[in-house]
């Protein structure tokens, strides 16, 4: 059954109302004129008045066709086109703008991809999440093109100075490549990577902090060099407070004041000397009195590191202590040294030890593989740990339980300043930058943002974020304009917000309560399109849908408005001839 709708901006009522009182008058008019062809001439009036009827009121008729919608986007297979077509020629065809045109394709951007209906198969690379919001996704299919040689994945983070970072990422080869690291015409480093999909790491140093663009070049199957500028943000380093308890010296703790006094850390040693009598020994800070370690001595550290036997001789209340600060944020690392420590030190850690046979790891440091003294000993397989360092093994050398705000962590390895003796500087420094970082307190913020829409980011593409506040709704500007926020309907104290960068490099956003700064880079529309691609795919292979629509659907179809101005102008055109034959 054929169904008329109308779209009109007025009221139908009111149109049919005028339209027929314009037929009376119109007509009356033409009964008075006493002229010939007078059954003729209200035919056309009223043919008139109709006809202008139905361009205000912009018909449509419901129409039953194929439920099948193909909508091709870039480097899609025309093969598998062909197949999809082949299978119903009736299927509907669209592209993107930006898309080749096979011929019989209409034309489609994002914003008018709600008009698809039915089962709708996508060929080629896919679109952007944000796309995603203008389609119908519960019936779709998804045919990918044959995936792009090159960098798939990057997770940008904000670097630190002066100490071993890391960029690491994927890539897809179709054969053996090679990526470079380069700062201008200075390679930092470089790795070989095999044909399929790859995880990569490379590693850089940088010395001052700073918004720079490095670049990460590698070849394509053809031989063609391809650079890429990577954006990266370097942070100076926090300069930490940090407890040393030692039962006695050892060469451990003495290169590891050494490294931490390079790195301009605040640290404050105790050496035990008798039952009750310690040597302490302060670097970069002030001295204070720690021969007694209670909960308003440990507020001014962010990290404490101890061993066994310091942590066996502490009284009961300055056990409490510890724990009550680890709860409120401190962090804590316990060299461990025994592989079968006194039952309270494990209670008091959380951690479950097994023995092993071997006295040394194997592990990666720098892409290094290097053998290190450690403990005969494994944290139990049924403990859910967060891991810092592993071994060829995947045994955990270190890592750490979140305790409240705070996190206990441990480390098997006894003698790293072996690595010093060596001339393994770096590999020591990463092994200790990593845990200390890791444990450490962290800075307590009134707001927290990050980015939620993956690396890279285009002009003129949003951007979306999120803050975590721990006061009034924030706020948030962007080019010295507030940026729109809204709660997250089920936590608390969650905003988020959407921006569009308005030019290629680096944009701020800032945080009006507190005055920080969170920067972002827009890449060029050429620039890592293997990542956008893979991600594009990747979202699209996850909403996917298993199930089809029925085999047609009933789509309102416009009626051509061009019918009615013609018939229009031809009935104008009689009524203005008639009274002249």
């Amino acid at each position: 059954m054929i169904a008329i709708q109308f779209n009109s901006l007025f009221y139908p009522g009111w149109v049919a109302a005028i339209s027929f009182l314009a037929v009376i008058i119109f007509s009356w008019l033409e009964i008075r004129r006493k002229q010939k062809l007078l059954p003729v001439r209200l035919f056309a009036v009223i043919v008139a008045v109709v006809s202008l009827s139905c361009l205000t009121l912009n018909p449509s008729r419901t129409v039953t066709k194929s439920s099948d919608t193909i909508l091709l986007t870039l480097n899609y297979d025309a093969k598998a086109m062909d197949s999809l077509l082949g299978k119903n020629s009736n299927s509907q065809l669209y592209k993107l703008s930006n898309v080749s045109d096979p011929g019989n394709a209409m034309t489609i951007n994002y914003r008018d991809l709600n008009e698809l209906k039915g089962n709708i198969t996508l060929l080629g690379e896919g679109l952007p999440d944000y796309a995603l919001d203008y389609i119908d996704t519960s019936a779709i299919t998804f045919v990918p093109s044959v995936m792009q040689e090159g960098v798939t994945g990057i997770l940008p983070k904000i670097y630190t100075a002066n100490q071993v970072n890391s960029l690491e990422g994927t890539y897809f080869a179709r054969g053996p490549r090679s990526l470079v690291l380069k700062t201008g015409d200075i390679t930092l480093d470089s790795i070989s990577v095999n044909a399929g999909l790859n995880s990569f790491t490379l590693t850089f140093t940088p010395k001052t902090p700073g918004r720079f663009l490095y670049t990460l070049a590698h070849t394509d199957y053809a031989g063609n060099v391809i650079a890429e500028q990577f954006p990266l943000e370097v942070k100076s380093q926090q300069a930490l407070n940090i407890l040393v308890l030692n039962e006695y010296p050892t060469a451990e703790t003495r290169f590891l004041k050494n490294y931490l006094e390079r790195q301009h850390h605040k640290l404050t040693l105790r050496n035990k000397i008798t039952r009750d009598k310690y040597r302490t020994e302060f670097t970069n800070t002030p001295d204070v009195n720690v021969s007694r370690i209670t909960e308003n001595v440990l507020r001014n550290f962010d990290l404490v590191v101890t061993d066994i036997q310091s942590l066996a001789t502490l009284s009961n209340a300055e056990k409490h202590a510890l724990e009550q600060s680890v709860n409120e944020g401190l962090g804590l690392l316990t060299i461990i040294d025994n592989p079968a420590p006194p039952q309270f030190v494990s209670d008091f850690l959380k951690i479950r030890l097994s023995r092993v046979k071997s006295d040394s790891a194997s592990l990666i440091l720098n892409k290094q593989r290097l053998k290190i003294p450690a403990t005969a000993a494994a944290i139990s397989s049924t403990q859910k740990i967060t891991d810092i360092h592993t071994d060829v093994t995947t045994r955990a050398l270190s890592g750490y339980l979140q305790r409240g705000l705070g996190k206990i962590g441990f480390q098997l390895l006894t003698t790293t300043f072996s690595l010093q003796l060596s001339g393994r500087e770096d590999e020591y420094a990463t092994i200790w930058s990593n845990v200390i970082t890791t444990l450490a307190r962290k800075e307590r913020r009134v707001y927290n943002l990050e980015f939620l829409s993956p690396f890279p980011y285009r002009i003129d593409e949003p951007v979306a974020f999120r803050v975590i506040a721990a006061g009034d709704k924030p706020v948030v500007t962007f080019d010295s304009v507030d940026v729109p926020m809204f709660e997250d309907a089920i936590i608390g104290n969650v905003w988020y917000g959407k921006i569009w960068a308005s030019h290629a490099g680096w944009n701020t956003l800032a945080i009006r309560q507190d005055s920080t700064q969170h920067n972002f880079f827009a890449s060029q529309e050429d620039e890592w399109k293997s990542i956008r691609t893979y991600n594009q795919q990747k979202s699209l292979q996850r909403i996917a849908s298993k199930t089809n629509s029925p085999a047609t659907i009933t789509a309102a179809q416009p009626l051509p408005r061009l019918m009615f101005f013609v018939l229009f102008l031809l009935a104008a055109g009689f009524l203005w001839l008639a009274p002249k034959l």
